[in-house]
């Protein structure tokens, strides 16, 4: 359990300290969205091969040898990224009071910007719909007779629409504007969740799958580089470590909710739930018109703080 802890501090740690990083230059650079979109293509080749790999040395080796070498491996992940951390350049700074100061004024900036409670609270929204990921693997295991190898397949193929999605952007929606982005990604959701009604076969599931992984990616990118660019200057990493933390409560709360209504409200049938899944998802959209950003800049900003703003 102690391991565990140490773990999870850790690569919290290290979460936050990359978050105020892909921050700060992506706002220097105004590229945010380009960053998000770098991580998260890599991150998602990065599984399919792990995916790929895991597979093949649970075919040639005993189970216990299997995770013996996959941990081995595992452990080389953290030794490249020490040494990639010194490839990243950052000009010396000197200990200095008044920046101290500054930065403590920043920190408590975050929690009297509304703007940035506004944000929070639209991604809150945005990741909060009844999720239905535990019935769905409910109904393709007893209902449609699906392996758990192919089940878990699916994971990988979910990454390959990711890897699809990211490649998407970098061709074609990086021209959109951020609120264009937002608007596509959310009716792209919709559309990925009303898809899962049509799961039927290992066909349908591949298909559908690859599609959600590319909807995925486009959501990602979009609430990310949202993210990102809300954050003040000075307060970056607690910020947008406030931000994903308020997504990743999201996820567990939409879980919970989904699994309650399938059990006791729609009588264990998965139809309803994914149209009501889709439903709160697109409500999200009406949020929309109330997102703009300033002329010059991609920050986002709340529509009552700037009544006359010209579009």
């Amino acid at each position: 359990m102690t391991k565990t802890r140490v773990k999870r501090s850790v690569t919290a740690a290290s979460s936050t300290l990359c978050g105020a990083l892909l921050v700060e230059t992506g706002q220097k650079h105004n590229a945010s969205a380009s960053f998000v979109n770098q991580q998260w293509l890599w991150f998602n080749i990065a599984q399919m091969i792990s995916v790929l790999i895991a597979g093949y040395l649970i075919e040639i080796l005993s189970p216990i040898g299997a995770m013996h070498v996959a941990a081995a491996m595992a452990a080389i992940a953290p030794l490249a990224i020490i040494g990639g951390v010194w490839l990243i350049e950052e000009p010396r700074a000197e200990i200095d009071p008044a920046a101290l100061r500054e930065r403590l004024d920043a920190l408590i900036a975050v929690f009297r910007s509304r703007n940035l409670l506004f944000v929070a609270g639209f991604l809150f929204l945005y990741y909060f719909s009844p999720h239905f990921g535990t019935p769905m693997y409910f109904q393709m295991s007893d209902r449609l007779g699906f392996s758990q190898g192919f089940i878990g397949f699916l994971s990988g193929i979910s990454s390959g629409g990711w890897i699809i999605g990211g490649m998407l952007y970098r061709w074609r929606l990086n021209r959109l504007s951020r609120l264009a982005l937002l608007r596509l990604s959310i009716l792209a959701g919709v559309l990925s969740t009303l898809s899962c009604l049509a799961l039927s076969n290992p066909a349908t599931a591949v298909a559908i799958w690859v599609f959600s992984g590319i909807t995925s990616m486009i959501a990602m990118i979009a609430t990310m580089s949202l993210a990102a660019e809300s954050c003040p200057e000075g307060a970056e990493g607690f910020a947008f470590a406030g931000m994903m933390s308020i997504v990743n409560l999201s996820n567990p709360l939409a879980d919970t909710m989904g699994s309650v209504l399938y059990e006791h409200v729609f009588e264990r049938q998965l139809a309803p739930l994914i149209l009501v899944s889709a439903a709160a998802t697109g409500l999200v959209f009406f949020l929309i018109p109330l997102m703009v950003f300033r002329k010059g800049s991609p920050t986002v900003v709340a529509l009552h703080e700037f009544p006359t703003v010209q579009q």
